[in-house]
C-alpha cells in the first residue's frame, strides 16, 4: 500500500491556486462592472441632455458605437470629448484616474495601443500640439 498524502497535497495546492485565480478574476469583473455602471450613468445623463432634434438613426448609431466599444476606448473618448488634443502621457493619466485596471501592464503602453486601434477605426487623429509635441484628438 502506498502513501497518497503527497498526491492529495499536490491536488489541494492546485485547487487553492485555481481558487486564487478565480478570486482575482472576480475582483477584476467587479471593477469592470462598477466602471460600466458609472459610464452608463454618465451616458444616460449625456443622452438626456442631447438635443431633441437628433434623429433616431443618429441616436441608435451613437448608442451602438458606445455599446460595441471597450471600456478602455470609451474612457479614452471621454477624455478627448472636449475637442482639445492631449499627449499620450496626459491620456494615460486620465485613464488611470478613471479607475481602469491595467494589471501589471504599463498604462502608457496600454493607452497607446488603444489609441492606435481608435486611429485605425478612424475615430481619433494625431495632431501637432502648440508646444511642438504630437498629441491625440477625436476626429471631427
Amino acid at each position: 500500500m502506498r502513501d497518497i498524502r503527497p498526491d492529495l497535497e499536490e491536488r489541494l495546492n492546485i485547487v487553492v491556486n485555481e481558487i486564487n485565480a478565480a478570486t482575482a478574476k472576480l475582483a477584476l469583473l467587479h471593477v469592470q462592472r462598477d466602471q460600466l455602471k458609472k459610464m452608463l450613468e454618465a451616458e444616460g445623463k449625456r443622452f438626456l441632455a442631447s438635443p431633441t432634434s437628433q434623429s433616431i438613426t443618429q441616436t441608435l448609431d451613437a448608442l451602438s458605437g458606445a455599446i460595441s466599444g471597450t471600456v478602455l476606448t470609451l474612457v479614452i473618448k471621454e477624455g478627448l470629448a472636449d475637442g482639445k488634443p492631449y499627449t499620450l502621457g496626459e491620456l494615460a493619466e486620465f485613464v488611470a484616474k478613471s479607475g481602469y485596471q491595467f494589471g501589471t501592464r504599463s498604462p502608457r503602453r496600454v493607452t497607446n495601443f488603444a489609441l492606435l486601434s481608435l486611429k485605425k477605426a478612424n475615430q481619433v487623429i494625431r495632431v501637432k500640439m502648440p508646444d511642438g509635441n504630437r498629441g491625440w484628438q477625436l476626429k471631427k
